[in-house]
């Protein structure tokens, strides 16, 4: 098990990172860890929502992750 130093350690080192990193539990909880880079896109980084992460998702890439999202979480409305 990690300790909490090492917890903080970690969140530092993942705080400075250059890449949007997150994490959403399966009851769809959203963590942001690096909470600069989130801060150029207009949500509320301490407290996201799954319909903020939502919208930083490539238009592209909309559907295909708006699939896997449902098969595993029937309660998500996306409108």
């Amino acid at each position: 098990m990690v300790d909490e130093f090492e917890q903080q350690r970690l969140g530092s080192l993942l705080g400075e990172s250059s890449e949007g990193l997150w994490i959403i539990t399966f009851d769809l909880k959203v963590t942001v860890y690096n909470k600069a880079f989130y801060a150029d896109f207009n949500i509320d980084v301490d407290n996201p929502t799954i319909h903020d992460w939502f919208s930083l998702v490539h238009v592209d890439d909309k559907s295909l992750v708006q699939a896997g999202m449902d098969d595993d979480h029937e309660a998500i409305t996306w409108n």
